[in-house]
């Protein structure tokens, strides 16, 4: 198949190709490695695959396109001002990531949206133009339908395939031993890290030498957002206050490979999840955690009851402090309990793996072609019997 890959959504905030995710100064967000990594696993499988999308910051004469061999399959990405020269390319396969008005003037075949966030723009003027709507888990799926219920016309169909890793990185990380009692927190600072206020000195009277690491740039945007109005200017100011404390360690945004090995070197990955607005339709780096053997404590928040709790101690929200506390206390002090929740981990993510994720698109794509195919052939029918 010959697939276009829309990124350019992801452009707007940081040039993105294959590179990224090596470069050791760079973080790259979960979105981004998912059309990086994806659209790599896609090529791999035999298929020449276009991405659009922002290039490392050069002058644009430097090159237009780029070619990367890839098994069976070619992978090309392009700057973002070709979109407007190739858009209307007759691809196999369109797939748009969270934007839906760059289907105008399109010709695929298949027109697929790729959504990973709770709130993306879909144009009810566009929406005779997809097919497909991709989302990451069932509850993404159903809250995307809650905002926009009449995207799920007659004709489209709307599914939900999962996230995976690249376990290069954690393999890169294995020689890396375990460090006694050392805790982190790796995501959005907004989404629970304000609960630690409570939760650490609980995990501290129990365990005196345990250590709380913190990656994401969190003071970042806990400064910029203490003077916000209600809920996020208070997560923010609670936030500022925990970093006053001797045994939290606050990390700048880091790349991938080095977050893996702090990932390796952690004991448990502590994420209690509690998000203002719904925004956790998957998370990858518990993933990252799995790979890690790193046992995972989190909430049932948004898509989590449905896609970790088998892997995970998943509490229950409202967040009691005094329960996540305690479930943290238990897999420090209880090497029965810890070996348990890490060898589940580490299991699942031999399942979660991009070549395995691309192969059920690969799947969608034939049958969404397929039944394409179809109504075109109906439609032409139906025209010759109008016309005799």
């Amino acid at each position: 198949m010959k697939i276009a890959w829309n990124a350019l959504f992801f452009a707007y905030w940081k040039p993105i190709m294959p590179e990224a995710l090596d470069d050791k100064k760079r973080m790259i967000g979960g979105g981004e490695t998912a059309v990086i990594e994806l659209t790599e696993a896609m090529a791999e499988l035999g298929h020449e695959v276009h991405v659009y999308g922002h290039c490392p910051d050069k002058p644009k004469k430097v090159w237009d396109s780029k070619v990367y061999p890839r098994g069976k399959g070619k992978l090309i990405w392009h700057r973002a001002e070709k979109w407007v020269e190739d858009h209307n390319k007759p691809f196999d396969v369109l797939v748009v990531c969270e934007d839906s008005h760059w289907f105008h003037q399109t010709n695929a075949k298949l027109n697929v949206m790729h959504i990973q966030l709770n709130h993306p723009t879909i144009i009810p003027e566009l929406v005779e133009s997809v097919n497909l709507y991709v989302c990451v888990s069932g509850w993404h799926m159903q809250s995307v339908l809650q905002l926009y219920p009449w995207m799920a016309k007659d004709s489209a169909l709307v599914t939900h395939l999962p996230e995976a890793i690249n376990l290069k990185y954690s393999q890169a990380a294995k020689h890396i031993e375990k460090t006694k009692n050392r805790v982190v927190y790796a995501s959005s600072p907004d989404r629970g890290l304000h609960h630690f206020l409570e939760i650490w000195p609980r995990v501290k009277a129990k365990v005196p030498n345990a250590e709380l690491h913190v990656y994401y740039g969190a003071l970042n945007w806990a400064t910029q957002a203490s003077h916000l109005m209600e809920e996020q200017g208070l997560a923010a100011l609670k936030i500022l206050e925990l970093e006053r404390r001797e045994d939290v360690y606050f990390y700048p945004p880091m790349d991938k490979w080095t977050l893996a090995e702090e990932m390796q070197k952690a004991c448990i990955l502590a994420y209690p999840c509690d998000t203002v607005l719904p925004s956790e339709g998957y998370c990858i780096t518990i993933l990252l955690a799995n790979a890690a053997g790193t046992p995972v404590v989190t909430t049932d928040c948004d898509a989590f009851g449905e896609v970790h709790s088998r892997y995970s101690a998943m509490l229950p929200l409202p967040l009691n402090a005094e329960d996540f506390a305690d479930a943290i206390i238990e897999l420090l002090t209880d090497k029965t309990a810890w070996r348990t929740y890490s060898v589940r981990g580490l299991r699942r993510t031999r399942e979660c793996t991009w070549d395995k994720v691309a192969l059920k698109w690969e799947k969608l794509f034939l049958e969404g072609l397929a039944h394409v195919n179809k109504a075109r052939r109906s439609d032409t029918r139906q025209e010759r019997q109008a016309v005799t």
